[in-house]
């Protein structure tokens, strides 16, 4: 669902990020999904889940964000 939500507010020339694990890079179908999302201009956070903490680290190009 979160895929067409990205998609459609890009397509509507909104700003859009999307949060993506660095699992999904080496997935083939998720890398295309993600390709097609930085062609629509979708600015893409990488995030490294902890589950044991609960807690996110977001690498962006400029700054590493932990929530």
């Amino acid at each position: 669902m979160g895929e067409f939500i990205v998609e459609g507010s890009a397509k509507a020339g909104n700003p859009t990020f999307a949060l993506v694990r660095e699992a999904s890079l080496s997935d083939p179908v998720k890398s295309k999904t993600i390709q097609s999302f930085k062609d629509l201009g979708v600015t893409i956070l990488h995030v490294c889940m902890n589950s044991h903490s609960l807690t996110c680290f977001i690498q962006t190009q400029n700054h590493n964000l932990v929530m």
